[in-house]
């Protein structure tokens, strides 16, 4: 398989595995239910992702540079001050499509559990993502309850908690989003 041809059966697979996902969790995912549902034969998908922690390790990976992405989509030209925060609660719950983007990320970071080290790429690029919320305009620590507030309402979607009820969730983001328009204070 040249290049060209594995790197569109890595974005079938992986599309394939986000989809299975969304319809039935993590736990859906096998590497012959991902061939099956990509209308590929198993042993392009293993010679792809030879194991189920290369396949998630890849997963976790693109949901996170599709989330950057989006926070950096969504923030646009808006350089008023809390530009970044804004944005990092919008891209963090997208409204429409019942939130197809969160439950996907939802499903595979609640999979982390049972290996914690295919999440070491996130814990590595935290630093960027503190800076960047820490150094948005708006008072730091308005910016550390604003990030651990949304964080903890991806928890509370994980594990299905449902200590903020579904339908208050956009009312608490909405405040959220408020919260990131005041100017620092220092």
């Amino acid at each position: 398989m040249d290049k060209m041809q594995g790197d569109k059966a890595r974005e079938y697979i992986l599309d394939a595995a986000a989809h299975l996902v969304q319809e039935g969790g993590a736990e859906a995912l096998s590497l012959p239910a991902i061939a099956a549902a990509a209308d590929l034969d198993l042993g392009t998908v293993e010679a792809v992702f030879p194991t189920m922690d290369d396949l998630f390790s890849a997963l976790i990976q693109r949901m996170f540079d599709t989330f950057v992405a989006q926070v950096e989509t969504t923030m646009g030209r808006d350089e008023a001050p809390g530009g970044w925060a804004r944005a990092y609660v919008a891209a963090s719950f997208p409204p429409g499509e019942d939130n197809k983007f969160s439950e996907i990320a939802a499903a595979l970071l609640s999979s982390t559990l049972y290996k914690p080290e295919l999440i070491q790429p996130l814990r590595d690029r935290q630093p960027d993502l503190q800076s960047a919320m820490f150094s948005d305009g708006i008072d730091p620590l308005d910016a550390a309850i604003l990030r651990l507030a949304v964080d903890g309402l991806w928890v509370n979607r994980m594990f299905r908690i449902d200590a903020v009820p579904r339908e208050m969730e956009r009312q608490v983001l909405d405040r959220l989003t408020a919260m990131a328009t005041s100017p620092s204070s220092g």
